[in-house]
């Protein structure tokens, strides 16, 4: 049981320290396409992914497109917690991305078993200054210890700080101050009763140097405010709500 045990760690432990060799040559992109929940973010510069900050952003799906990537975030937005989404394109580096965003980004997939967990490596330039970003994500809401740490060892590896860690999974023992859910409820039931094949609907803009729509990338869009504060129990609050709103109304 001891050797199984120690094997199955052993994989784990190729699989973190896979990095992006794995997107450059055999990953299949498609697999990465779905739901997915943020875990953990770690930065060189902490404030960008403590409360209000820019890159403290909360995955809600990753829609593959035939050269880039289209995400779908939640994030504090004039202190209310908005829809975003993001559109990320190929560059000529096999398995790297850019988007304009708080800056220009570029990043990769280090790591990812597509069933369970995902991690990217962000490199974000703006106004001659550089900061790193990295990114655990699930398919679940949280992951097991074990893969926490192997990831804060690798963030380690590239120069990130315990202390700049920080595991969202954990924010849903913090206060919440849903919208009330009859209202909620009815926005959905408004947004759900469109045709079918509008799942990818362009919302409003938000003001500044961004495309002005879904086929101009890179760009970022906005939708109505959801609810107040942003973190992991909000946005499974949502999602609970959203699914009940639309077995209502089919």
């Amino acid at each position: 049981m001891k050797m199984l045990l120690l094997l199955c760690l052993g994989l784990t432990l190729v699989c973190v320290y896979a990095e992006v060799s794995s997107m450059g040559r055999n990953f299949n992109v498609e697999k990465i396409n779905g739901e997915w929940y943020t875990i953990i973010l770690a930065s060189d510069k902490r404030e960008k992914i403590e409360d209000n900050g820019s890159m403290r952003l909360f995955l809600e799906h990753i829609h593959v497109l035939e050269n880039s990537l289209a995400f779908k975030f939640h994030t504090v937005i004039d202190e209310e917690c908005s829809e975003i989404s993001l559109v990320a394109d190929k560059t000529e580096k096999a398995g790297e991305y850019s988007v304009t965003y708080d800056g220009f980004n570029t990043f990769t997939i280090l790591t990812t078993n597509c069933d369970n967990y995902i991690m990217t490596h962000l490199i974000n330039k703006k106004d001659g200054e550089t900061f790193l970003l990295m990114g655990l994500y699930g398919r679940e809401p949280d992951l097991s210890s074990d893969i926490k740490e192997e990831i804060a060892k690798l963030c380690e590896k590239h120069g990130i700080i315990r202390e700049n860690i920080i595991d969202l999974s954990n924010t849903h023992k913090n206060k919440v101050d849903l919208v009330p859910e009859h209202v909620l409820v009815l926005t959905l039931q408004i947004a759900a009763s469109g045709p079918e094949n509008e799942e990818w609907t362009e919302p409003r803009m938000l003001s500044g140097d961004f495309s002005p729509g879904f086929h101009h990338h890179p760009f970022l869009s906005l939708q109505h405010s959801l609810y107040k504060f942003c973190d992991l129990h909000s946005i499974l609050s949502h999602r609970e709500v959203q699914s009940q709103s639309l077995q209502h109304v089919t």
